[in-house]
């Protein structure tokens, strides 16, 4: 029982940029605790698994310019396939993909100065790599149940930018994983649209 908790706990910490969403969805009360818990647990192996389906490595790298600015600079790239992962504020995204076109990304951005950081993991969050075990995902948390968020609480997902209540099933979760985390654009809404009820932000 104590290994089990303590694998458990493990993978729950090895995969930390989940905890956030997870985090804001339990408070909302679309997630008890045992159900957050067991999401972000199978979600921690899901790293392995894409190095059991993709020949190549991935990479993530951190870039201090907006979406639509890096979009350009991404479509230089020749050696390998790289998206946009994560926009994190008018000035900044994360890049994520193939780790030879992360690399030639970063000589195309270090050339002109433009600031740049390859992050320190092997995994390609958010990308096309994730979507190679996203069925995997998806089997692993197809049973779990959720509720809508508490009345008091006002959920902005970062994965649709929209003012969410329903559908917080398995298919949610697996979204979170693959796709593009627009946290800049639901805390833009959360902001505008603040009010008396309490805000959760969902980030990931």
């Amino acid at each position: 029982m104590a290994r089990s908790v303590y694998t458990s706990f493990r993978s729950y910490l090895s995969n930390w940029r989940s905890l956030t969403v997870l985090a804001a969805a339990y408070a909302a009360g679309i997630l008890d605790h045992k159900t957050a818990l067991e999401i972000s647990y199978h979600r921690g192996f899901m790293s392995q698994a894409c190095k059991r389906v993709i020949s190549g490595t991935g990479a993530m790298i951190a870039v201090g310019l907006g979406e639509e600015d890096v979009l350009q600079y991404i479509e230089k790239t020749k050696t390998g396939l790289v998206s946009v992962a994560c926009v994190n504020s008018p000035v900044s995204t994360t890049v994520s993909g193939d780790e030879s076109a992360i690399d030639e990304l970063k000589k195309i951005l270090d050339d002109l100065s433009i600031f740049n950081r390859k992050l320190k993991i092997d995994t390609a969050y958010h990308s096309h790599h994730m979507k190679k075990v996203a069925s995997e995902y998806y089997d692993s948390i197809a049973h779990i149940k959720a509720s809508k968020p508490k009345a008091s609480v006002k959920f902005y997902s970062s994965v649709t930018s929209t003012l969410k209540n329903t559908d917080f099933l398995a298919q949610y979760w697996v979204d979170n994983l693959v796709s593009k985390v627009r946290f800049s654009n639901a805390l833009e809404l959360s902001t505008l649209l603040f009010s008396s009820p309490k805000c959760i932000h969902a980030t990931d």
